[in-house]
């Protein structure tokens, strides 16, 4: 996806994957029934805010606290690239 970044706007993209284990991943994208509202990235978000995960534990609940991740299922995984 094209997008913005430190105010400069279709100069910059992001990219992401699906992985299948902690160590390849940097970011969760949390399944409850409404996966595109749950830490996907979207149109008019300036890159500069988004942050990834540093520490994944999978547990009974999904959420992305600034560096430390948690999630249900590695379904949920995923690694980006901002550029």
């Amino acid at each position: 996806m094209v997008s913005t970044r430190n105010g400069v706007k279709e100069g910059w993209f992001v990219l992401m994957a699906k992985t299948e284990s902690e160590e390849w991943s940097n970011r969760v994208v949390c399944k409850n029934g409404q996966w595109l509202s749950n830490w996907y990235i979207s149109e008019g978000i300036d890159l500069k805010n988004i942050q990834t995960c540093m520490e994944f534990t999978k547990w009974y609940t999904c959420s992305s606290n600034t560096n430390k991740c948690t999630y249900t299922d590695e379904e949920e995984l995923r690694y980006i690239l901002l550029y």
